[in-house]
């Protein structure tokens, strides 16, 4: 069954909710203040005695936190009706809307318009063929044609006012849809503990007992969360939710979603938690996760982006990106938690700091991920990253002899000498020195330390310490070291030094840079050339 909305019912609610809000306060009110006057007569030694010294704690402990709960419930629907008043101003002109109606009337009002717009092109081609004829009567074929084009006007207006209607609709749906349910959790838990504290027996000493009784509802009413949400007509929640829609009819017509529209997907449902998404969603979020964290289809997505008819940079980049995926959805809950916190610190973020707070988020990473080697997934990520070269060498390789077979000098039999590899033949250009730094430079594929996963995870997931005493660069160091390695089949030192000059040139800081290699190191930071080695190692010892 589709959405309906009813201004006039709409309107009752609220005045219902009003009414019942302001019952509400003023019983809260009374029953809290009679607790405190209680509370406050027992601690003044006007009442004494066993009996009123246990019951005290009847109300301490139980009655009394259940009340300020509940009045933080009745605050919050307030505010959440307020928001609700500004949502239903937006679609309560429109009086009686409902929304599969006016989906299939917009639908039938396009299929009118295509009806139109083909029955004006034909009059006009008739017209373009038959004006040279001078016994044609052009007025009144001239006449129809302007009926034809107002129609065609009237009803893209038409088309335009259901659209604007469909929009608000589902919008004031995504918006109501997160209003009162851990309020009304509350409100739930009150009455259930209402029935439960009439159960319990209290002996003449004050004493109470509450066996056989369930008093599950006093740790649920405390861990019940309130969160009271405003009304958010901001251009990216609009934005938001008008590209979600669009992504729901392409699921719904069964075509296949970009990387960049699933993870609008996940924004949007983590946007709405509390919107029931159609079935269609909730399955495609799972399954793609599920394949994102899957090795094998890791595996497959890598070697269907090597195969692509993208640069050498937009395929290291999408790969970089799927084992940054293959991570993630391998350790969401981690992740997730971690941005919690994050988001939710203001200074600047430092993962090396000595603040507490700091130190907490970035221990969680060290503490809740898979336990996988994070180096040989890196290294793994590098020979896909040189598999891209060794394609592009292999074009190179076959262009050369098309061309030499083709305009053969004298003496040459056309061919090239197969035994010789091909990277080897390459490797020794400039071209490769260079290609090699788009690979590198701050902001570029394989700049692991400055990559930002996701605009709505807007951190590194190779900045993170993985391992114990990890920096923050030592993944960008290392892949560094193996990728160059394999790149450009250079000696040990000459990757190092120039990831020196590199650095050098990013810090703009010549003296800086003389004085650190004066003093015997390569111009880098502390630690970066044991680093790069360690990847320079790694990939001799893959391919030894």
């Amino acid at each position: 069954m589709g959405v309906k909305y009813s201004a006039s019912e709409s309107s009752q609610l609220m005045e219902a909710m009003a009414n019942n809000i302001q019952v509400a306060n003023e019983v809260t009110d009374r029953l809290s203040q009679g607790c405190d006057h209680l509370i406050a007569t027992l601690d003044s030694g006007e009442l004494m005695g066993a009996a009123y010294t246990a019951g005290k704690g009847l109300f301490s402990e139980i009655i009394i936190p259940a009340i300020k709960k509940l009045q933080a419930a009745v605050d919050d629907i307030q505010t959440e009706l307020n928001s609700y008043r500004i949502a239903d101003a937006q679609v309560s002109e429109y009086g009686n809307l409902d929304l599969d109606q006016l989906k299939k009337t917009k639908e039938l009002r396009e299929k009118q318009l295509a009806s139109i717009k083909k029955a004006i092109e034909a009059k006009e081609s008739f017209l373009e063929r038959m004006k040279s004829i001078a016994t044609f009567n052009i007025v009144s074929h001239m006449e129809s044609l302007v009926i034809l084009s107002s129609a065609e006007s009237q009803i893209e207006t038409q088309i335009k006012e259901l659209e604007e209607k469909i929009e608000k609709l589902e919008f004031f749906v995504a918006q109501v849809s997160q209003y009162f349910s851990d309020s009304l959790e509350v409100l739930r838990l009150a009455i259930q503990g209402a029935t439960q504290l009439s159960e319990i027996i209290v002996d003449s000493d004050g004493n109470y007992y509450a066996d056989g009784v369930d008093m599950n509802w006093v740790k649920k009413m405390k861990e019940q969360k309130i969160e009271s949400i405003k009304y958010d007509s901001s251009k990216k929640t609009k934005d938001l939710h008008k590209e979600y829609q669009s992504i729901l009819d392409k699921l719904k017509k069964g075509k296949e979603l970009s990387d960049k529209e699933f993870e609008t997907l996940e924004s949007y449902a983590r946007r709405y938690p509390k919107v029931q998404l159609p079935e269609i969603v909730t399955n495609k979020l799972k399954t793609e996760a599920a394949n994102r964290a899957n090795p094998k289809k890791l595996q497959e997505k890598v070697e269907k982006i090597k195969k692509s008819d993208k640069t050498s940079i937009e395929k290291a980049d999408q790969i970089v990106k799927a084992y940054e995926d293959y991570l993630f959805y391998n350790n969401r809950e981690a992740f997730e938690e971690y941005w919690r916190i994050r988001s939710a610190y203001n200074g600047k973020w430092d993962p090396y700091s000595d603040n507490p707070f700091i130190r907490e988020a970035e221990g969680i990473i060290l503490e809740s991920v898979n336990r996988e080697n994070i180096r040989k997934i890196v290294a793994r990520m590098g020979d896909d990253v040189l598999d891209v070269k060794k394609i592009e060498d292999k074009k190179k390789y076959n262009l050369i002899q098309r061309g030499r077979s083709t305009w053969k000098s004298p003496g040459d039999n056309g061919l090239v000498d197969n035994a010789i590899a091909v990277g080897s033949q390459w490797g020794a250009l400039p071209a490769d020195n260079l290609n090699f730094m788009e690979l590198v430079n701050t902001g570029q594929p394989l700049d692991l330390k400055t990559r930002v996963y996701r605009e709505d995870y807007p951190f590194s997931i190779w900045s993170r310490q993985w391992e114990e005493g990890m920096e923050s660069d030592y993944l960008g160091n290392y892949l560094f070291g193996y990728v160059g390695k394999g790149y450009l089949e250079s000696s040990d030192t000459y990757l190092k030094v120039g990831a020196g000059m590199a650095q050098g040139w990013s810090d703009k800081n010549p003296l800086k840079y003389l004085e650190n290699v004066i003093n015997g190191n390569y111009g880098d930071n502390p630690g970066d050339a044991k680093t790069i080695q360690d990847g320079i190692n790694d990939y001799r010892e893959n391919y030894k």
